[in-house]
């Protein structure tokens, strides 16, 4: 495979999952997982540095998605607003302040909850 044809696979690839995971402001179903995500800055970054500036925005755009969702409690939690406690306006200047989330598929177990050795790994945290 020549560089440019891999090149233009991962390009593909990630223009893929940006549709796939909702990367564009306007998409309702934001599926973000931190750890893939970093990975995909990554590629982003990689991307732009190699071809195109367009790439450098998506990754720009990801970290602040991934701060918006992940820097907040899930919809379907009793909490609501940023994990940190922090206003809005706070929460936006800082939104990692209180850590990310997951981002897994359930919701984190409550602290009366008994522990459930088959879903711990698909809960959130």
């Amino acid at each position: 495979m020549t560089l440019d044809n891999a090149l233009g696979l991962s390009a593909r690839l990630m223009s893929e999952f940006g549709v796939r995971t909702g990367l564009s402001t306007a998409a309702r179903n934001q599926q973000r997982y931190l750890w893939t995500d970093a990975f995909a800055v990554c590629n982003f970054l990689e991307l732009f540095r190699r071809s195109d500036e367009k790439y450098e925005r998506y990754a720009i755009q990801l970290i602040e998605q991934v701060h918006h969702v992940l820097g907040r409690y899930r919809a379907d939690d009793t909490r609501s607003g940023w994990i940190s406690g922090l206003d809005e306006e706070s929460g936006q200047r800082h939104p990692t302040a209180g850590g990310l989330r997951i981002g897994k598929p359930l919701k984190e177990r409550s602290a009366s909850e008994p522990p459930d050795e088959h879903l711990e790994w698909d809960r959130d945290g």
